[in-house]
């Protein structure tokens, strides 16, 4: 993710994305601003059974972008997904 400008030239913040065990972060300089979380229910199959994202930074689709990493994972690893948080 990266630094960018808005429309006015101020900078917003960037934002970095990591893996960390079964989940992606996001974070800022003030943070975790967003989480999604996984478990394997067997070889083949992973749950996603945790998404949030802080109100601050809703809207932005990084809820989006968050499935976006797990979906890429599972893709390279051959894995089916099944969602199961609300």
């Amino acid at each position: 993710m990266s630094t960018d400008r808005d429309m006015y030239g101020a900078v917003e913040e960037e934002i970095r994305a990591r893996k960390q065990g079964n989940s992606y972060i996001l974070t800022t300089t003030k943070g975790t601003i967003g989480k999604i979380t996984y478990t394997l229910v067997d070889v083949d199959t992973w749950v996603i059974d945790h998404t949030y994202v802080d109100g601050e930074y809703r809207g932005r689709d990084l809820g989006k972008q968050l499935l976006g990493f797990v979906v890429d994972e599972a893709r390279e690893k051959g894995r089916k997904i099944i969602p199961s948080c609300s």
